[in-house]
């Protein structure tokens, strides 16, 4: 499988390509209020609404650095729609076997969203599932049928 590894904070932690569409920089948001102190707000992609996850935020990682112009968010599908996950630092893209990834036993139950371990040149990263991650925004994730898509 092909990874896209990130930094979140001092933690790393991947996500398959197969649910990365792009990677973009920061761009002016709107505010989206009651809507949870982990969404940062909406995106307008190419006439498209998209919701914006701080994932370190979503993952219980208090955030201890400002947003800049050059923040990452990646852009990804997340079950039947769209969303995207900003992040600290974009460090490569790897590729792994699936038997590579160790379980995570008793910690799975504790963090949603974490499918297993895997080991980078880097030091260890959590693998991520975008669908379980976003599953609690499921109602303001953009549907992937777009015509901005089509």
């Amino acid at each position: 499988m092909n990874l896209l590894v990130f930094r979140l904070q001092e933690a790393q932690a991947c996500i398959e390509l197969r649910h990365v569409e792009q990677v973009l920089a920061l761009m002016a948001l709107h505010p989206l209020p009651g809507a949870g102190p982990d969404v940062v707000g909406l995106l307008d992609l190419h006439g498209r609404s998209l919701v914006v996850v701080d994932l370190g935020m979503r993952l219980g990682l208090p955030r201890p650095e400002p947003y800049h112009a050059d923040t990452p968010v990646v852009i990804c599908n997340a079950g039947e729609g769209r969303a995207g996950l900003v992040v600290n630092e974009i460090l490569g893209v790897m590729t792994a076997e699936a038997s590579a990834v160790q379980p995570t036993g008793a910690l799975a139950g504790k963090i949603l969203g974490v499918e297993g371990i895997l080991r980078t040149e880097q030091g260890l990263a959590l693998l991520l599932d975008p669908h379980q991650l976003l599953a609690v925004h499921s109602e303001l994730i953009a549907p992937t049928d777009s015509p901005a898509d089509a």
